[in-house]
């Protein structure tokens, strides 16, 4: 079954499918039939690998994670994300730079903002909504590498 097919069932908004931002297209070396090969992670400061979707999982898989801001008034946010069998950035590699924008003006670690990776066998898709407002955001791939 494919994500957009999900999200047509699991959501009646259709503002999700409209929204979502495809990361990966077709043949995505992220997935090996119907299983994860490798861990969708994100960077983070000590140079390892948060991972957001687990080697080995089932697909098509959905995971959402609630992310906040840092200071003030902050307006996006960007994570990098990649695809590795080791839970270091060193050894994964880059699916890009993704800018969430139009995070509400308020103070800092109060934004709640929810973002939604969708993993099936072909593609690998991602949303983000605030919590707080009900919005769906858009999310920007800015930058490769």
């Amino acid at each position: 079954m494919r994500i957009k097919d999900l999200f047509k069932k699991q959501y009646k908004d259709i503002d999700v499918i409209k929204r979502s931002t495809l990361i990966v297209e077709s043949d995505s070396p992220l997935t090996d039939g119907a299983f994860t090969k490798e861990y969708l992670g994100l960077a983070i400061y000590d140079g390892s690998l948060a991972p957001l979707i687990e080697r080995g999982s089932r697909v098509p898989v959905e995971k959402s994670y609630v992310f906040s801001t840092w200071e003030d008034g902050q307006d996006q946010m960007i994570l990098k994300l990649y695809r590795s069998i080791e839970l270091e950035v060193e050894y994964s590699f880059s699916l890009g730079q993704f800018q969430i924008i139009g995070i509400p003006n308020m103070p800092a670690k109060e934004p709640q903002i929810q973002v939604t990776f969708c993993v099936d066998d072909k593609n690998i898709y991602m949303y983000a909504k605030d919590l707080i407002h009900g919005n769906y955001m858009e999310v920007i791939k800015i930058f490769q590498n």
